[in-house]
């Protein structure tokens, strides 16, 4: 046929070539599920943090605004003894820091590097 490929159908080797192609294609359908499977489970992760990230943003605006209440209260107090003419003492309050949002979850892959026993060690380049 000039592919290279055997005319006969019966041949060992075409025969071989098939078998292979099966097993190509089965692994090629479990590692296509296997990521389906980590795409669900990591959008079902990302729902969960969406919600934790709303909730650390609710508590900073909430800080946000109490903060602003003791400036409010701070500026007034200081302003009233200017008024009075005291002597000020009492340092502005600071809002400090805030909370940060959640680490995003990661999709688990499998590095072509990777050694096969689970471990993250780097290989020992001494002699």
């Amino acid at each position: 046929m000039g592919d290279g490929l055997p005319i006969f159908l019966t041949g060992e080797s075409f025969h071989s070539r098939v078998v292979e192609h099966r097993c190509i294609t089965q692994e090629e359908a479990i590692a296509h599920d296997a990521r389906r499977v980590a795409r669900e489970e990591r959008a079902e992760a990302m729902k969960a943090r969406k919600e934790l990230e709303m909730e650390q943003v609710k508590r900073n605006q909430d800080r946000r605004a109490l903060h602003k209440e003791e400036i409010k209260q701070w500026e007034e107090e200081r302003d009233q003894a200017k008024a009075e003419k005291h002597s000020w003492s009492k340092t502005k309050p600071k809002l400090g820091k805030l909370e940060g949002p959640a680490l995003k979850p990661t999709l688990n892959r499998d590095n072509d590097h990777d050694n096969g026993d689970g471990g993250d060690e780097v290989p020992n380049s001494e002699n």
